[in-house]
C-alpha cells in the first residue's frame, strides 16, 4: 500500500521506502483515516531521510560526477547497493522502523487493556466501547528505547499523552504541589496522570490564552512560586519546551529531572567562580535567565523579553528527488516563544512587567519552606527511610 505525500517532498523518498514495507503494512491496519495514516508515514520517513540525507547526497554528487544525469537511474543503483557501502547505515534504518512499528504496537495495545483505567483516571464522559483512537503524533521526544512520547487524540475529541517510562514521579510531584497549595493557598495546577509502571498517560495541557489583566498578575505571581520550588528541588532543563502557559496557570510538563541529589562535600561558593551557575541557584532549572552567567538564551523557561525569535544556520536539500538536488546552507529565522508565554487577545506578557508579583510569589513560598522544615525534614524521612 502507498500512501500519498502530504507535505513538501521528502528528500530521496523512493530510495528509503522499501525498508518501510513492514511499517506500511502495520499503518494500513490501523483504524485512522487515510490522511492520518499518511501523515505518521511520512512523519517516519522524514526522519529516516534525516539520517541518511548526507551520504545520500554525496553518493548522488559522485554519480553526477562521473557524467550521470538520471535520478531514477541513481534511486535503482542506490537501492541496489545501500546496504553494501555503508551496512552500519542499513542496520539503523531496518532496526528504526522495526522499533516505530513496535512502539505503534505497543501504543494500541496498551490503550485498549487500560481503556476503563483511562476513562475514570481522566474522568472522561464516554462509554468503554465508545473510545478509540483516532490519531497518533509521534516524535515529540523523550526518546527510550526506540520509543518516545506520543500524542493520541481520541473519539471523544480528548488529547492524552502517552509517555514510554515509569511516571510515578509525576504522581509524587503532584502530591507535592497539593502540600504547598495547603500551606500557601497558592493554588498552583497540577495534571492527572495515571502510571502503569513501563509506561504512563498524562492529561493534555493545552496553552491557551488569559482573560482578564489580573490573570496575568496571578500567573506570574504563580511563575515565582514555581521558581523556588524548583530552587528547593535542584530541578534542571526546564527551558522553553518544558513550560506551557495555560491560561492563568505556568504548568512543567516535564518530571525526569525535577529533582536532583545535592552533594554537599561538592558544593562550591558562588564566590569562587562568579561566572558559573552554581548548585541551589534560581538560574539552575533555567526558568530564568542572568546574562553574566546563564548561557543559551533561547532556551530560557520564562522567556526573555524583546527576544522573540533568534536567527540560526540550517542545513536543508534543495532540488529534492532531482538530479540536480543539492545540500546547502540557509539562515533561518526560529521562534523562541513555543507555549510558555502568557498571552492576552494574542499578546505575549513577559515577567519584566510583573516583577513585583513574581517576587511576592517566589518570597511567599520561601518563607513556607523556611517555616516548614521540621516537616520537610520528617515526611523526607518518613518517605525515604520507611
Amino acid at each position: 500500500m502507498v500512501f500519498k505525500e502530504m507535505h513538501e517532498p521528502i528528500p530521496f523518498k523512493d530510495i528509503l521506502v522499501p525498508y518501510t514495507d513492514s511499517l506500511l503494512n502495520f499503518i494500513a491496519k490501523l483504524d485512522l483515516s487515510e490522511s492520518k495514516k499518511s501523515v505518521l508515514f511520512d512523519t517516519f520517513l522524514k526522519e529516516l531521510s534525516s539520517d541518511t540525507e548526507i551520504v545520500l547526497q554525496y553518493e548522488l554528487d559522485t554519480f553526477r560526477k562521473m557524467g550521470n544525469d538520471s535520478f531514477a537511474v541513481f534511486v535503482i543503483e542506490m537501492q541496489k547497493k545501500l546496504s553494501t557501502l555503508y551496512p552500519v547505515l542499513d542496520k539503523i534504518l531496518k532496526d528504526k522502523t522495526v522499533n516505530f512499528c513496535n512502539h505503534l504496537s505497543k501504543i494500541i495495545v496498551r490503550f485498549q487493556k487500560d481503556i476503563k483505567k483511562i476513562i475514570t483516571t481522566f474522568e472522561l464522559p464516554t462509554k468503554e466501547k465508545n473510545l478509540k483512537i483516532i490519531d497518533i503524533e509521534t516524535n515529540l521526544g523523550d526518546g527510550h528505547d526506540g520509543e518516545g512520547t506520543a500524542l493520541l487524540i481520541l473519539s471523544n475529541g480528548t488529547k492524552l499523552i502517552y509517555k514510554p517510562r515509569d511516571i510515578e514521579i509525576i504522581n509524587s510531584y503532584n502530591l507535592f504541589i497539593n502540600w504547598v497549595n495547603y500551606k500557601t493557598n497558592i493554588d498552583l495546577k497540577v495534571f492527572k496522570s495515571l502510571n502503569c509502571i513501563e509506561y504512563g498517560w498524562l492529561e493534555f495541557v493545552k496553552h491557551e490564552e488569559v482573560n482578564l489583566e489580573e490573570d496575568l498578575s496571578e500567573y506570574y505571581f504563580k511563575a515565582g512560586a514555581l521558581l523556588m520550588i524548583t530552587m528547593l528541588l535542584g530541578s534542571t532543563d526546564y527551558h522553553s519546551e518544558n513550560i506551557i502557559a495555560s491560561g492563568k496557570n505556568p504548568i512543567i510538563i516535564d518530571h525526569e529531572t525535577i529533582i536532583q541529589p545535592y552533594w554537599k562535600n561538592r558544593f562550591t561558593p558562588i564566590a569562587d567562580n562568579p561566572n558559573e551557575i552554581h548548585r541551589f541557584s534560581v538560574l539552575e532549572s533555567s526558568l530564568i535567565f542572568n546574562s553574566k552567567i546563564s548561557s543559551h538564551p533561547d532556551c530560557t523557561g520564562y522567556g526573555i523579553q524583546g527576544l522573540v525569535e533568534v536567527s540560526e544556520l540550517r542545513k536543508k536539500i534543495i532540488n529534492p528527488n532531482t538530479i540536480n538536488s543539492k545540500r546547502v546552507t540557509e539562515i533561518t529565522s526560529r521562534s523562541l516563544i513555543q507555549k510558555n508565554i502568557p498571552k492576552k487577545n494574542d499578546i505575549y506578557f513577559f515577567v519584566n512587567d510583573y516583577k513585583k508579583h513574581f517576587l511576592k510569589g517566589f518570597y511567599i513560598t520561601y518563607d513556607m519552606f523556611l517555616s516548614s522544615k521540621s516537616e520537610l525534614t520528617w515526611r523526607y524521612e518518613r518517605y525515604f527511610f520507611r
